[in-house]
C-alpha cells in the first residue's frame, strides 16, 4: 500500500502480472468498475474504469482468499506439524502471527519442491514436509510475489533516518528492529521448522508487508457460511421429527425457528457480552488480496474502510468519494498521524489532520516539573539544550518507559496542546517553546519546500524524510501562531 494524495510514496512497489490477475479472478475477486494500475506520478494503486459513486461497493474478496488471524487462535498454531509449534505461535502478537502465515506461504518449499526433495532422499513425506507443502502450495505465493518490495524505515540506514531530524521516529524504529530480531530468534529457539527456510530479511519483508497492508476489525464467533450446515440440519430435523411422530409439526417448527435464531443471535451477541463482562474484544487481523494494493487518503477516513460481510463471508471496500474513470480509488488506513504512516507504510501525508509532534523527553520533564506555576518554561527549556543542537533520543527499552515516567509533551494538529498544559504553562510560553523547537532543525520550512520542488534534487527515502520533517515544522508553526493569537486575546481581556 502507498499513499494516495501523499507527499511522497514510500516505494511500496508491486508488479501487476498476468499471473496475479488470473489468480485473483480464479479465487473470486470481483472489481467490475476498477483495476490495478500505475498512475502518471509513478504511484501504483486502484484506478476507476467507470464512474464510481460514494457508497458504491468497489471490490469484494472471498474470505478464503485472505490470510487471517484472530484473538482466539493463540492456543493452537495455524501452522501445525512443527512448522511453528503452538508454544511459539502463541507468543507472537496478531500482526506477527499473520506475518508467520505470509512467510510460510512465500518461503516454505512448494509442493513440487518438496516432492523433488523427497525423491532425492529416496523416502516419503514426513508430516512436517507435508504441512510445509500445504502452507506454500495454495496458490497465494503468486499474490505475495506480486507485492514486491516494501520500503519502510525499518530498512533505512541510520543516515537516512537522521534526515528526518525527529528523535521519536529513530527511537521507535530501533525498538521495532529489536522486537523483530527477538521474535525471529524465538523461531529457531522454539524448534520451528519455518526457521530452516526463512531468512532474516524474508522475515522483515513479511512483517513489513503485513504492517503496511493488513487491517484489523471485530470478529464474529463464526462465519455465516460455517453456520449453514447447522441451519440445514435444524431444517431437516424440523421436517423429519414430526414425520416420524416424535413431535407435533407446530412444536417442530417452533423449535427449529428458536434454534436458528439462537444460533445467529449467539454469533452477534456473544462478542459483545464477552467485551462487557471480561473486557475481551474478539478481533480479526487480515491481509486481503487486491484490497492490499489500494492507497490511503485522509479525504476518506471513516468513509472507505474495509469491512467483512457476515452473510456473504467476504471482504468488501466501499467508495468514500465519487471517482471518475481514470481516477484513483483510495481507502482509509484509519486516523493515522505521519509518524505511523512513515514507520509502517512508508509515506507522508501533507496537512494530515491526525498528525502530531512529540517533544524530546527533556522538554516533557520541564513541563512536568513546573507544577501549577506559569512562566519560566522558555528559560528552563533552553537550559536543557533546546533552541540549538537536536537532543539525542533516549535508549531503546523493550518494556517501555519506566513506571512513573511523565507522558511525553505532545501537540496534535486537531487539538493543539492539551488544555491542562495550556492552563499550566500559558499560551505565550508554549508558542515560544514551539519556536525554540523549530530553531533546532538544520533547515527552514522554506528550504525544505525548495528542496522538494527542485526537479531531481531528492529521490526515494531522502525525499520522504524531508517531506516528513517539513510536515513537523508546519505543525509547529501552525501551533505557535494559534497560541500567539490566543495569548493576544487573553491579553486584551486582561
Amino acid at each position: 500500500m502507498g499513499g494516495g494524495g501523499a507527499t511522497a510514496p514510500g516505494g511500496m512497489a508491486f508488479e501487476t502480472t498476468a499471473a496475479f490477475s488470473t489468480w485473483a479472478a480464479t479465487v473470486g475477486v470481483s472489481a467490475p468498475a476498477a483495476t490495478l494500475s500505475t498512475f502518471a506520478s509513478g504511484l501504483r494503486g486502484v484506478m476507476a474504469t467507470a464512474p464510481i459513486r460514494t457508497g458504491t461497493t468497489v471490490v469484494t474478496v472471498p474470505r478464503a482468499a485472505a490470510f487471517e488471524v484472530t484473538t482466539d487462535d493463540v492456543r493452537r498454531s495455524r501452522l501445525p506439524g512443527g512448522v511453528v509449534p503452538t508454544d511459539v505461535w502463541g507468543k507472537f502478537p496478531a500482526w506477527g502471527r499473520l506475518a508467520l502465515l505470509v512467510a510460510a506461504a512465500r518461503y516454505m518449499p512448494s509442493p513440487s519442491e518438496v516432492e523433488e526433495a523427497d525423491k532425492a532422499k529416496g523416502g516419503g513425506r514426513t508430516t512436517a514436509t507435508a504441512t510445509a507443502a500445504a502452507a506454500a502450495g495454495d496458490g497465494r505465493r503468486v499474490w505475495l510475489d506480486a507485492i514486491g518490495e516494501v520500503d519502510v524505515p525499518l530498512f533505512w540506514t541510520d543516515a537516512e533516518l537522521a534526515i528526518a531530524e525527529y528523535p521519536p521516529i529513530v527511537t521507535r524504529v530501533a525498538a521495532q528492529r529489536a522486537t523483530l530480531r527477538h521474535l525471529y530468534e524465538s523461531l529457531s529457539a522454539g524448534g520451528a521448522a519455518l526457521a530452516d527456510h526463512l531468512p532474516y530479511d524474508g522475515w522483515l519483508w513479511a512483517v513489513a508487508a503485513v504492517r503496511s497492508r493488513a487491517f484489523s476489525g471485530p470478529k464474529e464467533t463464526a462465519p455465516f457460511r460455517s453456520r449453514l450446515g447447522l441451519l440445514a440440519f435444524i431444517a431437516v430435523l424440523g421436517v423429519v421429527a414430526p414425520a416420524i411422530g416424535i413431535v407435533s409439526p407446530d412444536a417442530a417448527a417452533n423449535g427449529a425457528l428458536l434454534a436458528s435464531l439462537s444460533l445467529l443471535g449467539y454469533d452477534f451477541l456473544f462478542p459483545r457480552i464477552l467485551r462487557a463482562v471480561q473486557g475481551v474484544t474478539l478481533s480479526r487481523t487480515s491481509l486481503v488480496p487486491w484490497v492490499d494494493m489500494a492507497n490511503h487518503s485522509g479525504r476518506v477516513v471513516d468513509r472507505a474502510d474495509v469491512s467483512v460481510e457476515y452473510w456473504r463471508d467476504r471482504y468488501a471496500v466501499v467508495a468514500g468519494e465519487d471517482v471518475q474513470p481514470g481516477g484513483e480509488v483510495c481507502i482509509s488506513y484509519g486516523r493515522q498521524g505521519n509518524d505511523a504512516l512513515l514507520q509502517y507504510f512508508g509515506f507522508v501525508e501533507a496537512a494530515n489532520s491526525w498528525d502530531d509532534y512529540t517533544f524530546a523527553p527533556a522538554v516533557g520533564d520541564v513541563v512536568a516539573g513546573l507544577g501549577g506555576t506559569k512562566g519560566g518554561v522558555v528559560k528552563k527549556a533552553s537550559d536543557k539544550g533546546f533552541g540549538g543542537a537536536p537532543v539525542a533520543a533516549p535508549a531503546v527499552a523493550r518494556g517501555g518507559p519506566p513506571a512513573g515516567t511523565p507522558p511525553p509533551l505532545k501537540i496534535r494538529r486537531d487539538i493543539g496542546f492539551s488544555a491542562d498544559v495550556v492552563a499550566t504553562i500559558g499560551a505565550a510560553d508554549l508558542a515560544t517553546l514551539c519556536e525554540l523547537e523549530l530553531d533546532r532543525f538544520s533547515t527552514s520550512a522554506a528550504a525544505d519546500e525548495a528542496l522538494l520542488a527542485a526537479p531531481g534534487e531528492l529521490t526515494g527515502r531522502r525525499r520522504t524524510a524531508v517531506a516528513f520533517r517539513l510536515e513537523k515544522k508546519r505543525l509547529l508553526r501552525e501551533t505557535a501562531d494559534a497560541l500567539r493569537a490566543t495569548a493576544g486575546r487573553d491579553g486584551k481581556k486582561g
